[in-house]
């Protein structure tokens, strides 16, 4: 599950106590449950640093309001607040050998990343980002045998690509359930001319686009909540959305 504009993290919350009880259902302790949830269930992003630390902070609680030693186990819940991409210079790009392309990708596709938040589709594949982990993985390695130099730069690598590889495999990977109260507003000036590439049937509001990327975000046999205006449902400028959300979705209910 995940909640791409998580805010403070209510949805997040919620999410979990419905988790705890499918675990509950199925015979998990509500210790093993907690842990699981944590690790491979839930998660969330948003752009606002502080709002993230808050949602950060209420999936810990939640974690230790069903597990009292639950902060001994040294969880991190998949809860971040997205970043935009540092600079690294061609040598340090050139020291991750074939995995440059992948790492220049991430760097470009996060310029402004603060402007667009969780409508951005990272051009890379999952198998392209677990590659240049493992990469990274060696270059920070082979920097202890190496200089001064050699540490600095594994260093600034590490520090500049491993928060993008985690929030764009976040981007890229699909979910079972995907839920959220997106932002309501126009688009800015940065953000009209990317939302008029990949957004183009719900390119006049950023509520609206979020409602085709919830459905990018989800698996073939997926479900998408959003709490949002009705406008999409007469509005002119919305008919190619409110087609292709009819013809290759299923509506289970609507709340009006």
């Amino acid at each position: 599950c995940i909640d791409p504009c998580m805010g403070s993290g209510h949805i997040l919350a919620y999410l979990f106590d419905v988790l705890m009880q499918i675990y509950r259902s199925a015979g998990y302790t509500d210790r093993d449950a907690a842990a699981s949830i944590v690790e491979h269930n839930l998660y969330g992003l948003d752009i606002d640093d502080r709002a993230a630390q808050m949602a950060y902070f209420v999936v810990m609680m939640k974690g230790c309001h069903y597990d009292s030693r639950f902060l001994r186990r040294h969880l991190n819940p998949h809860v971040y607040a997205i970043q935009e991409s540092g600079e690294l210079t061609t040598d340090a790009l050139g020291r991750l050998g074939k995995q440059e392309s992948t790492a220049r990708a991430l760097l470009d596709g996060f310029k402004n990343a603060k402007e667009y938040g969780s409508i951005l589709q990272p051009k890379v594949t999952l198998a392209e980002l677990d590659a240049l982990q493992e990469q990274l993985r060696e270059v920070d390695g082979a920097s202890d045998m190496g200089s001064l130099t050699d540490q600095l730069v594994a260093g600034q690598i590490v520090n500049v690509l491993y928060p993008l590889i985690e929030q764009a495999r976040m981007l890229v990977q699909k979910y079972d359930v995907v839920v959220t109260n997106p932002p309501y507003m126009a688009p800015t000036e940065h953000q009209k001319p990317y939302l008029l590439k990949n957004f183009k049937a719900s390119k006049n509001d950023m509520a609206m686009a979020f409602m085709e990327r919830n459905l990018a975000f989800c698996n073939k046999q997926g479900y998408s909540a959003l709490i949002i205006f009705p406008t999409w449902m007469f509005l002119a400028s919305y008919e190619k959305l409110r087609k292709n959300i009819v013809s290759e979705n299923t509506i289970i209910n609507m709340v009006y």
